[in-house]
């Protein structure tokens, strides 16, 4: 089976909810290869140094709301600012625990979010998201 994406981003603090996503991911054929960052400065300062190399952007960012430093919505208001073409073939799909209607509606106003994965990762609900975002995106 072939993977739905070759290369998945994952922004998350949690080492352990890095590692579950990195491992079914890979598991069930979902994506070839993950790139992970337990900060989201990280992940931006990683995108901004590939802004011009459209062969290594991610097929997919999957993103945590609530993280130190800078959470995920401060992630995508300078993400939605960068230059260049990496915003348009980088779609984000929003990675968290949080069912709260405020946090789905603001993730939602964003033009670069295409999907709300919850954790914990549930495997077979969480395969069919994966699914669902494929379609989306194709």
């Amino acid at each position: 089976m072939s993977a739905q994406f070759n290369k998945i981003l994952i922004i998350d603090d949690s080492e352990l909810q890095l590692f579950i996503a990195q491992t079914l991911i890979i598991k069930h054929s979902v994506g070839n290869s993950t790139i992970t960052f337990a900060t989201a400065l990280g992940a931006l300062e990683y995108l901004i140094s590939i802004k011009d190399k459209p062969q290594e952007y991610p097929d997919l960012i999957l993103l945590d709301i609530s993280m130190p430093e800078m959470d995920g919505f401060e992630f995508l208001d300078a993400y939605v600012t960068m230059p260049g073409k990496l915003k348009e073939k980088c779609p984000v799909a929003m990675f968290t625990s949080s069912t709260n209607a405020t946090d789905i509606n603001r993730a939602q106003s964003y033009s670069a979010v295409k999907g709300y994965l919850l954790k914990p990762m549930d495997v077979a609900t969480t395969l069919k998201q994966f699914a669902g975002l494929q379609r989306i995106l194709a």
